[in-house]
């Protein structure tokens, strides 16, 4: 399937929605280190509560996870870079949500059972298991988002090139006597894409000479060359381009946004009218 510039700037959005709940996640992990996270038994009665930020262990892992998935965020809104982003923004979020998972397990499985007390967990430590398996939502969203929408395109071996080419589909004979028939074959998707390019370039063509001959025959109210450039529909969006934002194809000349050809040439920088590389 090929990816469109319309694509890429609707994946880009969900990352950077996908990221930005990915940072409150981990600000709320932080701040459930102010939660107690077990209370301290004696005969079975609760004798004081601990605090997430008291234990070394969970207010370290804690305090990481928190970082990372503020990175995540901060990245998936500020850069640009469609390469970077693919691996980066996954990465920081898994990892953070690692560590957010961890940091709660660590206390109650191994951290206080070593000390030999009685004790039972409490909201905090559950709040933070919470955040963390919830961050490790955000970062799997965000690898499928990375992998599959803002994936590269396809190399030039594999780009489909719309040439003519006659279709080799061997003819039916009906034979009537002395006349012999022949069935046409039908015509297939590459032929087809060229007939339309044909049709487009003969309209072109009778613009081009009824502009000619109304200049032959007086000055005429002729829409400049600028006018007609800006509207021109983008080849990777499908938008309008105003005069100063457009940018053409070297090879073919198909009108693109400035800005989508800097998006396009992110994930394969080949024109998606004709796969020649994008200047």
């Amino acid at each position: 399937m090929l990816v469109t510039g319309t694509d890429v700037r609707d994946a880009l959005v969900r990352l950077i929605r996908v990221g930005s709940l990915i940072a409150v996640l981990g600000a709320i992990h932080v701040l459930t280190l102010l939660l107690d996270w077990a209370s301290l038994l004696n005969d079975n009665v609760v004798v004081r509560g601990i605090q997430g930020f008291v234990l070394s262990w969970s207010f370290t892992l804690s305090i990481l996870a928190g970082l990372l998935a503020g990175g995540a965020g901060v990245l998936a809104s500020l850069s640009s870079n469609v390469k970077v982003l693919r691996f980066t923004v996954p990465a920081l979020a898994l990892g953070g949500a690692a560590l957010a998972i961890l940091s709660p397990l660590y206390v109650i499985l191994h951290q206080l059972p070593s000390l030999e007390v009685q004790f039972k967990p409490e909201v905090g430590a559950i709040a933070a298991l919470f955040t963390g398996v919830a961050m490790a939502g955000g970062g799997f969203i965000s690898a499928v988002i990375g992998f599959v929408a803002l994936r590269p395109s396809p190399s030039p071996s594999q780009v489909p090139i719309m040439a003519y080419t006659p279709s080799q589909v061997p003819a039916v004979e009906y034979e009537t006597g002395t006349v012999t028939s022949y069935e046409e074959p039908s015509l297939s998707r590459e032929e087809e894409v060229f007939e339309e390019l044909l049709r487009q370039e003969e309209s072109a063509v009778e613009v081009r000479d009824s502009q000619a001959e109304r200049a032959a025959v007086g000055p005429q109210a002729v829409q400049p060359p600028r006018a007609q450039a800006a509207s021109m529909e983008c080849a990777i969006c499908g938008d309008q381009i105003p005069a100063s934002a457009l940018k053409t194809c070297g090879s073919c000349g198909a009108p693109m946004h400035r800005e989508c050809v800097e998006t396009w040439r992110d994930i394969g920088g080949r024109c998606p009218n004709c796969g020649a590389p994008l200047g």
